[in-house]
């Protein structure tokens, strides 16, 4: 189970064996025991840990944190052609400011 354990990276998360540890407690002694134990932790957390926890059979690797990357973001709205000219003058003229370039 060990070998598996660092396969899955549990063994490297940090994270994730603290949310297991808060979940052992939590099931030998119920939410009081473990806001006594980690004051600063809410109780929504807990219980969304524990729902992922159970409902993947008690694999621990889903007790690894997601990314908390955006799917999308911005993307630049202006032409590198513009922006290239900008940086042009910029560098040439380093105290001219926004309202001289766009007039």
């Amino acid at each position: 189970m060990n070998s598996l354990n660092t396969i899955l990276g549990f063994d490297t998360s940090e994270q994730a064996q603290f949310r297991f540890h808060v979940l052992k407690v939590f099931y030998k002694g119920g939410w009081e025991t473990v806001h006594l134990a980690f004051p600063e932790l809410k109780r929504p957390a807990l219980y969304r840990w524990k729902k992922i926890y159970e409902s993947s059979g008690k694999r621990l690797n889903l007790l690894i944190p997601k990314s908390t990357k955006p799917h999308t973001f911005r993307q630049p709205t202006e032409h590198l052609a513009i922006t290239k000219l900008v940086k042009l003058l910029r560098e040439k003229h380093h105290r001219m400011g926004k309202m001289k370039i766009e007039g």
